[in-house]
């Protein structure tokens, strides 16, 4: 082929944009003189932020040929430098150390990892009795809940057109429409939950009725946090049910681990990590949907339970936005606390709240 005349355009664009959500809280609790837990105070702090980039380029019927650039190479790090200014690195670790020096009346040292000595002597640790059970709350104790979580979204996209056409020497004309699409996305998720003294757990709730979650006075022992200990928790009322995935198949909650949250502190996130068509829902694309259930107490104070499928529930989804709320029984006694709500979609159409709450330990 020899080309006689041409006529080409091109244009191209760019996008990228990273947006960062960042959010953390501490709550302290204190238990009175009859062993009930309250919130006694709550600070929380949100910070988001985004960057963004835009390129558009075009060029017209012509080539240009532009030497190669060199290329800057970086200088070598010194790897000798040794960073041990904590104060100005890590002002979370400071925070951290401060948070843990208040509720165990201890000074906390900070000092640089590369310090330890690798001649240290074993030291043997005794676990206690895991069949003892959870000790009650004690007058004065307290307790608190640091929370940590980052989520990191980057995206980018470039396009590329090109139209016109040719004339070769043979007398045929080509016509060309060309275009390209590139696409990327990725979003990153951190999560720090640290807690002390009197604890919170935090299982999914799924409601029904277009009530949000309530809890009653009727406590129930059951293994909150799956440490082979038996937990005081309140239950919840008949019109919600906690969500659970029964992993030995023994056809009941067996302990905390079968929740969502109630070990890692995030249930919707734990629930996300079944999702395995990515379409943001937990649903008949996803092999975990036909073996979740819902653990429900009934008014009588029996134990039932039911598929998603059994009630009516077609797809969970896995956002939410912070709710929180205090649960009180009893007067003024805190028994959890609501962190966060999503929703559910039933295969009729309708749509019922899913929350993720804290239970008093």
């Amino acid at each position: 082929m020899i080309i006689n005349s041409s006529q080409i355009g091109m244009s191209a664009a760019h996008h990228q944009q990273q947006r960062v959500n960042e959010r953390e809280s501490l709550q302290h609790y204190q238990a009175d003189a009859q062993g009930n837990v309250h919130l006694t105070g709550s600070v929380t702090r949100e910070h988001s932020g985004s960057s963004l980039r835009v390129d558009v380029s075009t060029a017209e019927a012509r080539i240009e040929r532009t030497p190669p650039q060199p290329v800057t190479q970086p200088e070598a790090a010194d790897t000798d430098e040794k960073i041990v200014d904590f104060d100005s690195t890590e002002p979370r670790i400071r925070l951290l150390a401060a948070i843990v020096s208040t509720f165990s009346n201890r000074e906390i040292r900070l000092f640089d990892a590369s310090d330890l000595k690798t001649d240290a002597q074993p030291v043997e640790v005794t676990l206690p009795d895991s069949g003892t059970a959870a000790p009650e709350p004690t007058a004065g104790q307290t307790g608190m809940r640091y929370e940590w979580s980052k989520e990191t979204s980057v995206s980018e996209s470039s396009r590329f057109s090109a139209v016109g056409k040719l004339t070769t020497a043979d007398g045929k004309t080509i016509d060309i429409a060309l275009d390209l699409r590139m696409e990327y996305s990725r979003t990153e998720r951190e999560n720090v939950v640290i807690t002390a003294g009197v604890q919170m757990k935090d299982p999914l709730v799924i409601n029904f009725n277009g009530q949000a979650a309530e809890l009653t006075a009727e406590t129930l022992s059951f293994d909150i946090d799956a440490d082979g200990k038996q937990d005081n928790i309140k239950a919840l009322s008949s019109n919600s049910g906690l969500l659970m995935l029964d992993k030995n198949g023994d056809g009941k909650a067996t302990d905390g681990s079968e929740m969502f949250g109630a070990i890692s502190g995030n249930g919707f996130a734990d629930l996300a990590r079944y999702d395995e068509d990515g379409n943001g829902f937990i649903d008949e694309g996803d092999s975990i949907y036909g073996r979740l259930q819902i653990w429900i107490r009934t008014a009588d104070g029996e134990d039932q339970y039911a598929s998603l499928q059994e009630k009516g529930v077609g797809a969970l989804y896995l956002g939410s936005v912070e709710t929180p709320f205090s649960l009180y029984t009893q007067g003024d006694q805190l028994s959890g606390q609501i962190r966060s709500t999503g929703l559910y979609v039933n295969e009729n159409g309708s749509v019922g709240t899913l929350q993720q709450i804290d239970l008093v330990v």
